[in-house]
């Protein structure tokens, strides 16, 4: 009999535990002089490796993501002293946080979330019973707005470094309902595999309040069967002291875990983290620069008689001979700044391969060719081509889970469990509708691409194209055998008519 405190043999406290978020760190361990030299054929002992990492946590990453929580928010202001070393004043320095993070995040998900999924019936023989179910499968997904929970699970990949998609049955009708777990929305999530990388036990830890208004931490473990649920009434210490209680374990009613989680070790703007820091302080220096010689300064040798008004048409100045006034100008590092901000930003979109387009970039007087759209979003389609087949294994999932779900909402979970369907994401660019149509419509026409296929391709057409299509041509060619045979029955009426006549 397993303890309460074990699920599938493991305890409670290591489930608790995951694997750190992480920056890799330079290599200190190699001497840059006195590098160590081989043979060309020469053998060494493998070692396991050595390299070392920045611990990373997802309170940084929520920080990094809004500009309140950017480390220029903390630079000191400028304190003034008097001759007796008093505080005399305080004046508040320049601080420019930008939401590039944001930017970064939300290109990337639109490239990756905006279109609906592609889904592919992968029956080997694809009958009318298997291609009606595989309809209702794709209005079901759209319905029951799994598109979003798409959208939302990339966004806390992107945005924290990993999330969960927890599909569950919903009332006695046994609804098909999900949820998307988040960093952002509170829950650690708690992954653990086996030694081939599968799925063994998922937890999901957050915090909760009892029926007596006290904060507790709560604990949902999800096995293969069952959903354990355990709460702990100390939320400040470290989660592995102190005693785990368990409450009550339920039956999930699915052949697998139904979550389906993705990870990355860091965001999807970590590789540049460091350059918008610098980007943020040399900003914040320039706004400093800019206030300090905003207008401009003049500079009094000797005895000068007063100022002249503002509104005066000539202003003069007079003073004595000794007197000498003059503008001081503005310091020339004003135009290094702007160019080291220039360099930094380009490097930043070029490192987290974001394309920034604005309208004046583009000088075109009607619609650009698709091929020029695609050269200009080169760097963002690329990276989302890499995402996407980091995402084809969640998306898989998904699916299987879905067809499992709605099989048993529909009461037909064995005719959902047979059909085979693939899914991946259908990557968005930016594009010249009429072009795509006109072309999809010369290929049928030169015969190169069938009727069936250009209608699932066309970007207008909607679920069950083809069979609309069909049915319209069915009901046109009825009502043309109507029409003709009424013409056949009037022209028949009217040769027996001419014959009485006769």
């Amino acid at each position: 009999m397993e303890n309460e405190d074990t699920i599938k043999g493991m305890d409670v406290k290591n489930i608790v535990k995951k694997t750190p978020f992480k920056r890799i760190q330079p290599d200190l361990f190699v001497d840059r002089i006195l590098r160590p030299s081989v043979n060309q054929n020469e053998m060494q002992e493998a070692r396991l490796p050595r390299q070392r990492f920045w611990k990373l946590s997802q309170e940084e990453f929520l920080s990094e993501l809004n500009p309140s929580g950017h480390k220029v928010n903390m630079r000191d202001d400028k304190t003034i002293f008097d001759k007796d070393n008093h505080l005399d004043d305080i004046i508040i320095v320049a601080k420019d946080a930008f939401p590039l993070q944001q930017i970064i995040a939300k290109k990337q998900r639109i490239h990756l979330a905006t279109n609906p999924i592609k889904f592919t019936n992968t029956n080997g023989n694809i009958t009318e019973d298997n291609e009606k179910l595989f309809i209702q499968f794709k209005q079901a997904w759209e319905d029951k707005n799994m598109h979003i929970a798409i959208s939302e699970l990339i966004e806390s990949w992107l945005e924290t470094a990993d999330g969960a998609f927890y599909i569950y049955r919903h009332g006695k009708e046994k609804k098909v309902k999900w949820a998307v777990f988040s960093f952002k929305k509170g829950d650690v999530l708690l992954p653990h595999y086996d030694k081939y990388g599968n799925l063994i036990l998922f937890g999901r830890m957050y915090a909760s309040v009892d029926e007596n208004g006290k904060e507790v931490a709560k604990l949902d473990v999800f096995d293969d069967t069952t959903i354990t649920s355990y709460e702990k009434s100390d939320t400040i210490s470290n989660m592995t002291n102190g005693k785990w209680i368990k409450k009550n374990t339920t039956k999930h009613g699915f052949e697998q875990i139904p979550i389906c989680y993705i990870r990355s070790d860091d965001t999807c703007w970590g590789c540049v983290q460091n350059l918008i820091d610098t980007f943020e302080t040399a900003g914040s220096n320039l706004s400093e620069n800019n206030r300090y010689y905003a207008n401009l300064i003049l500079f009094i040798k000797g005895k000068v008689e007063d100022m002249p008004k503002r509104d005066s048409a000539g202003k003069i100045l007079t003073g004595g001979s000794d007197a000498d006034v003059k503008f001081l100008t503005t310091p020339e590092s004003a135009a290094t700044q702007t160019a080291e901000l220039d360099l930094l930003l380009k490097q930043i979109f070029l490192g987290s391969f974001t394309v920034s387009i604005s309208p004046d970039t583009v000088k075109s007087s009607g619609d650009l060719p698709g091929i020029t759209v695609k050269l200009l979003f080169s760097p963002a389609v690329e990276k989302a081509l890499e995402n996407s087949m980091k995402l084809d294994s969640t998306i898989d999932n998904m699916i299987e889970l879905f067809k499992e779900a709605y099989g048993t909402e529909n009461e037909t979970p064995y005719q959902f469990k047979t059909l085979k369907i693939r899914g991946k994401i259908d990557i968005y660019v930016p594009q010249n509708t009429a072009e795509v149509i006109e072309n999809l419509n010369s290929s049928v026409f030169a015969g190169t691409l069938s009727r069936k296929t250009a209608q699932e391709k066309n970007p207008l057409a909607v679920n069950g194209e083809n069979d609309r299509v069909e049915a319209e041509k069915l009901a046109e060619a009825e009502a043309e055998a109507k029409i003709q045979a009424q013409e056949i029955a009037a022209s028949v009426i009217d040769s027996n008519y001419n014959q009485k006549e006769e």
